[in-house]
């Protein structure tokens, strides 16, 4: 059976899924005792599906690794 991220079931009593979060972690340069994390969620909330970033503290120096940290995220939602 597959899973897919979508609104609302298909027909034969399809599984869909409404809601994933994941969340990344990378240790923190200035403190090693501190990670900093990012959770990436998709939710359905009735009006469509809404994407949310939530971070105390993400750093990146190239703009490619938050490009494919968003590619990889759709990939383990499995974004259609």
């Amino acid at each position: 059976m597959d899973f897919k991220t979508k609104e609302y079931p298909g027909k034969n009593e399809e599984i869909v899924i409404n809601k994933i979060t994941v969340n990344y972690s990378q240790s923190n340069e200035t403190d090693i005792d501190i990670d900093d994390n990012l959770e990436l969620t998709i939710d359905h909330v009735g009006g469509g599906f809404y994407y949310i970033l939530k971070t105390e503290r993400w750093a990146f120096n190239d703009i490619s690794e938050l490009d494919q940290l968003l590619a990889d995220f759709k990939a383990k939602a499995n974004i259609i």
